[in-house]
């Protein structure tokens, strides 16, 4: 049950129906290129098998490996319901 006040606008679950077999992305990334965040998300899908999707900025392709940006980078920042949807659509 959610607290009262007003209506979230960016964060909130996802509609009724929806479930986990929709879940297609093991682990999700949505910002910026900062620190070794392309190190690590690099071997996560590298070395650990996991499906990763990155949305952000065009850094990111010059900060991942030309494999690993063709692999894992999917598109530049998301807004709105395409970020919730991003969000909703991972494990992790």
């Amino acid at each position: 049950m959610r607290p009262p006040g007003p209506p979230p606008t960016i964060h909130f679950p996802p509609p009724e129906g929806w479930s986990d077999s929709e879940r297609t992305r093991d682990v999700s990334f949505i910002g910026t290129a900062y620190d070794d965040r392309p190190e690590f998300l690099t071997r996560l899908w590298r070395e650990c098998g996991l499906s990763v999707a990155i949305s952000g900025s065009g850094v990111w392709r010059e900060r991942l490996d030309a494999e690993a940006a063709a692999a894992i980078y999917t598109r530049s920042e998301l807004y709105g319901a395409a970020y919730r949807e991003a969000v909703w659509r991972s494990k992790i």
